[in-house]
């Protein structure tokens, strides 16, 4: 079930509209069949998604991950847009700027590896961050590097550039990254991981 498809949300609707006359009609039978008609699982899933969706409607925010390996990309994708954001990726720094400085994500994610040569970039992710950080349309931007670089020296120098926080790929699940974000944007402190 896609619950960002309009057709599915207007289902939904439809059946709070129904459940809502239901209890101020006191009229239960109809209720219960709708429960048994309906797996309350999927329901209460959908409740969940909806009320978080409500709460978030006037703050939905956009994420940039720019990342080369294109089935992590597309898995990140999935996460993100599961939990409500929207999500830019991109497989070069070269097209990351770009999408940073017209697109202003509100929050971007960055390999440091970038070995897109397939793709045609040129530039890793250390030089990205370097760029975004000094360039006035994008340095307010949190900007956190979400690699497999686990050296301090590594951590360090995104740090000196200008990182906001730094995540090791192999330390988090996608779902796990997704709860982080849904942090930074309470403005709770993640991936400050102190160098040694």
């Amino acid at each position: 079930m896609n619950l960002k498809d309009p057709r599915t949300q207007l289902s939904w609707l439809l059946i709070l509209i129904f459940l809502s006359a239901t209890f101020f009609y006191k009229d239960i039978s109809l209720l219960k069949n709708l429960v048994i008609a309906t797996s309350s699982a999927v329901i209460f899933d959908f409740l969940a998604h909806f009320l978080y969706n409500i709460s978030m409607l006037d703050t939905l925010k956009t994420i940039l991950m720019i990342e080369d390996e294109t089935t992590l990309l597309e898995m990140y994708r999935l996460k993100f847009e599961a939990a409500g954001f929207t999500f830019l990726g991109t497989a070069t720094g070269e097209e990351g700027l770009t999408l940073a400085e017209t697109k202003q994500p509100d929050l971007i994610l960055v390999d440091l590896i970038l070995a897109s040569k397939v793709a045609g970039g040129k530039i890793d992710g250390f030089a990205v961050l370097q760029e975004l950080k000094n360039n006035p349309k994008t340095k307010n931007i949190p900007i956190y590097a979400l690699t497999n670089l686990n050296q301090d020296s590594d951590i360090g120098q995104a740090f000196k550039l200008g990182a906001d926080g730094y995540f090791v790929k192999s330390d988090l699940t996608p779902k796990e990254l997704v709860a982080n974000a849904q942090k930074i944007f309470r403005g709770e402190k993640v991936g400050t991981r102190p160098v040694k």
